[in-house]
């Protein structure tokens, strides 16, 4: 990874949720991949972090959080490697 994180140039602050925000859109946004609701705050923080497009604090938040958490981290850090992640020319 890059040392500095590329901010997520579409900040749109429709999906910027509180965490009763996100609860409440939970079924729709994770329709694809049948994540479930995370019973733990701290888990729905990365989550909630992930969905507003701060990637690397979800990764973080993730992290922290442990057990299910872990989720939230590898996919913030998958989709920020695929999309944003600028390659080292050599």
């Amino acid at each position: 990874m890059a040392k500095g994180w590329t901010k997520f140039p579409h900040a749109d602050k429709a999906y910027a949720y509180d965490a009763a925000g996100l609860k409440k859109h939970w079924e729709r946004l994770h329709r694809g991949d049948c994540e479930p609701l995370p019973k733990d705050a701290a888990v729905l923080e990365a989550w909630r972090r992930y969905h507003a497009g701060d990637f690397r604090e979800a990764v973080d938040a993730g992290i922290s959080a442990g057990g299910s958490g872990v989720n939230a981290a590898v996919k913030a850090q998958a989709i920020y490697a695929n999309y944003l992640e600028r390659s080292e020319k050599a």
